[in-house]
Formats: structure tokens, sequence, C-alpha cells
């Protein structure tokens, strides 16, 4: 999670939705990303089959169609905007199908 908080600043928001619970939960600033990364990877620690499938990027933004069948997520996606002036990560949605898993905003 160390790693990941590199991307980030104060200023950076991260949304979570999970499509097969229709569950929404959004996240500001660095601790907030970090409670996200934190509680997100304990849920789906295996990440041995993660595979993207397809990434499209540009200088601003990158989509990434993503799965992790090791972790039960059979489709993911993760859109990202990145501020060009310190190429640090604005906004950040990952939304994925994980049956019967709601984060919740502490």
């Amino acid at each position: 999670v160390s790693k990941l908080m590199e991307d980030y600043t104060s200023e950076s928001t991260l949304s979570m939705y999970n499509y097969s619970t229709n569950s929404e939960t959004h996240f500001a600033g660095l601790a907030g990303v970090e409670t996200c990364f934190t509680l997100f990877l304990h849920h789906a620690a295996d990440l041995t089959s993660f595979t993207p499938s397809d990434t499209t990027l540009d200088e601003e933004t990158v989509v990434c169609v993503w799965s992790c069948s090791s972790s039960r997520i059979q489709f993911g996606l993760d859109s990202i905007v990145i501020d060009t002036k310190n190429n640090k990560i604005i906004s950040h949605t990952i939304s994925f199908d994980l049956p019967g898993w709601t984060l919740i905003n502490p």
C-alpha cells in the first residue's frame, strides 16, 4: 500500500463501485486512499491472476479493464485522472464485480 500512496496527494479522491452489490464508497486525501486500498486488498488479497485485458492512456487519463479470478473478481475497471503538473493522481475510480462484498467507508 505504501508504494501505491506515492502516486496520490492530499487532494486526491478515490471512489469504488461494486457492480454485484450496487455499492459505492468515496475516499479523499492520503488517509482515505490508504484506508481504501488497505480494505480492498485485504479482501482481494490473492492477485496472482490479475490480468489487464485492455488499457488506454494519454497524457491526463488512464483506463484499464482487468480481471482477477483468484480474488473472485471477473470484471474490473480503473479510470484515473492525472495532474500533469506533478504527475500525481487527482481522481481514481475502481469499479468491479465482487459478489457479496461491500466496502464500508470508515
